[in-house]
């Protein structure tokens, strides 16, 4: 169960199958994160898609559902590992994960429970600011750019987040195809559809 868990939680960190890694950009410009304007991005929105990890010799896929608004986000995913599904559900000051088997677990952030529940020290926190095609705001790092000003690859924390797509919704430029690494772990995304709150 602890497996599982540990890449369920991946999953959800920010994990789509069979993608090929995103093809290095010659023409893309590097800088600084601070000296970067990110492109606006949404700060309500719904995304679907499939994700994968490859964590210590394992690897597993899942689809994956996201809603995140001003009150908190909900993440669902389905067929993990055959695990059924997990849901991961924030609010200001909580966050709870139940399994298929209705099993709960709460801690006041989600990279605590992680940590309480795998014992894994992830940065999940960070994914709601990469899977939009943004930085962190309150780390350090470098960018580098596509013609269009949006990040065709960036390095936060030790962990090297690629953009191989991105699409228009709603007058946004939103990343489609997402891969995270750091050391042994890949995380990658497809995503589907997003749905934007204006």
């Amino acid at each position: 169960m602890r497996r599982l868990l540990v890449l369920g939680f991946g999953v959800l960190w920010l994990a789509a199958c069979a993608v090929q890694p995103p093809e290095s950009n010659p023409a893309a410009k590097s800088l600084s994160v601070a000296a970067w304007e990110p492109p606006e991005a949404p700060g309500a929105w719904t995304l679907s898609g499939r994700a994968s990890l490859a964590f210590d010799d394992e690897a597993g896929t899942a689809s994956l559902r996201w809603e995140e608004s001003t009150e908190g986000y909900q993440l669902d995913l389905r067929g993990a590992l055959g695990s059924g599904r997990l849901r991961l559900v924030g609010q200001a000051d909580t966050v709870t994960l139940t399994t298929a088997d209705g099993d709960q677990y709460t801690a006041s952030s989600p990279t605590e429970l992680v940590r309480a529940v795998t014992g894994y020290n992830l940065p999940v926190g960070l994914l709601r600011w990469w899977v939009r095609g943004q930085p962190v705001p309150w780390m350090d790092g470098e960018v580098s750019l596509d013609a269009q000003g949006r990040a065709v690859a960036l390095d936060q924390g030790g962990w090297r987040v690629r953009y191989a797509r991105y699409a228009r919704q709603a007058g946004y430029w939103l990343p489609a195809r997402v891969e995270v690494r750091h050391e042994a772990i890949q995380m990658r995304l497809v995503i589907r559809d997003w749905q934007v709150e204006n």
